[in-house]
């Protein structure tokens, strides 16, 4: 029997016919399924959760809601294996119906909601949630974290979650359309960052590694979990170390073991464990590798997802060397690696080759930074590098629809190249000797040169 003193995770999840349609090239629900897998993967294997799903049975039409409890490991194969049924409606409210109901049986669940579409039973679920706040009474709020996820033309019968203003209800309504913004929204369902004190910078810390490690708040207290289970015993309890593999994909896998204790998981949720040393590695057998770390109780250490990989780099080769570049970190490859610097790529305006630096993979903003008559002229863009890979990249093309290339005259020494712009304002640059082909130039713009000197023959 399903405990009635806390559950893992209640889940509400749209299973109706809508969610077959492709995002990001992929199946909606098969991005749901992976991601929810990976998050019941940090669930104590012998802990319980629960789902409510709908749009599995579309004879049953509004009638289509199901409740599914068990073993977390249990419910990671249910939701797996049950697929959306064809033109199966979305009975929106009555799912709220029985997720309320639950909640008020396991306070202190976080409830998790995933919808692509409204209401489709003749219900407004907004207003059922007004009358619900109206009837529960709750010492604390009761919170729902709630993505609609590809809403397209639902998007309006929607917003009425973001302007909800109940008292014994705390919906965290997130609007997205992409599979990264999903994957974000179930870390921020069980996000502990605002449990966070401080940041401890000791002997814990590995030197330069990018781990960080933080005191969480309240750990002092008797929260009735862990510790000693003697009733006569005045020793507190000892708080879980908890960990985060962060910037990992919902399909990496990990595992974390010592003497006494192992388990594995996926993704970049976070997982709690005991106290101790461990050996933590990223189960990948080209690219997997292992460290031990120290995980101290009522701490919260976060590690960054290439600290686990062998290599986590990848090679470049730029065509056209006009063009310095600043390479900038996105915040995804922030995740992956921890603190990054901005990279320069180095060319000249002579196009001879020079020695590019491997670049952390991930999502890059790219910059021209040189030469100066393009900077902050040009719109960014943003790349991805692959691990372990050679990644061409053809400069021309990039910023092709912004540029052309033109050549100088030749000369014996330096000259001075005449910027006119379509409105007719004129800008001079220095060209050193040498630097005379295959020059970017902004597109509507003309170049000239003063005085060239002819090569004698």
């Amino acid at each position: 029997m399903v405990s009635q003193a806390a559950l893992s995770f209640i889940l509400m999840l749209d299973y109706s016919g809508s969610m077959e349609q492709p995002l990001d090239k992929t199946p909606k629900i098969q991005i749901v399924q992976k991601q929810v897998h990976a998050l019941l993967s940090t669930a104590p294997e012998q802990g319980s959760s629960e789902a409510i799903v709908f749009g599995t049975k579309p004879e049953k039409e509004c009638k289509d809601v199901r409740l599914m409890n068990g073993k977390n490991p249990t419910l990671q194969k249910q939701v797996m294996s049950m697929q959306p049924g064809a033109f199966g409606k979305t009975p929106l409210t009555q799912g709220f119906r029985t997720l309320v109901g639950r909640l008020q049986k396991y306070p202190g669940t976080r409830a998790v909601v995933i919808t692509d579409g409204a209401d489709t039973c003749g219900e407004n679920p907004c207003e059922f949630l007004k009358e619900a706040d109206k009837k529960v009474k709750t010492d604390k709020p009761y919170e729902i974290f709630m993505v609609g996820l590809d809403l397209k033309e639902d998007k309006s019968q929607m917003q009425c979650f973001k302007d909800l203003d109940l008292k014994n209800f705390k919906i965290n309504f997130a609007d997205i359309d992409s599979k990264e913004d999903l994957l974000n929204q179930l870390k921020a369902s069980q996000s502990l960052n605002n449990d966070i004190d401080t940041e401890i910078k000791d002997s814990m810390r590995t030197g330069g590694t990018n781990i960080k490690i933080f005191k969480m708040k309240n750990q002092g207290r008797n929260s009735g979990k862990g510790g000693s289970n003697d009733p006569k015993s005045n020793k507190p309890p000892t708080p879980p170390a908890v960990l985060e593999i962060t910037g990992a994909p919902e399909e990496a896998k990990f595992s974390i073991s010592n003497d006494q204790f192992n388990r594995s998981w996926e993704g970049p949720f976070v997982i709690s464990v005991p106290p101790g040393e461990y050996k933590i590695r990223f189960l990948d057998p080209n690219n997997g590798a292992e460290i031990t770390f120290k995980l101290a109780g009522g701490t919260l250490t976060k590690i960054p997802w290439a600290q686990l990989m062998k290599v986590a780099v990848g090679q470049i080769a730029l065509d056209e060397m006009a063009l310095t570049l600043q390479w900038t970190p996105e915040p995804s490859t922030k995740e992956i690696h921890g603190e990054l610097k901005p990279i320069e790529t180095i060319a000249r305006l002579d196009n001879k080759k020079t020695d590019l630096p491997k670049i952390p993979f991930g999502k890059w903003t790219v910059e021209v930074i040189s030469p100066p008559w393009l900077i902050k002229r040009l719109p960014p863009k943003s790349v991805s590098i692959v691990n372990s890979s050679k990644n061409s990249i053809n400069v021309s093309e990039m910023f092709g629809a912004d540029l052309k290339w033109v050549d100088a005259p030749r000369t014996a020494g330096a000259q001075v190249m005449v910027i006119k712009s379509k409105d007719s304002q004129e800008e001079r640059h220095f060209l050193p000797v040498g630097q005379s082909k295959h020059i970017p130039i902004l597109k509507d713009t003309e170049a000239s040169w003063l005085s060239p000197e002819v090569p004698k023959n």
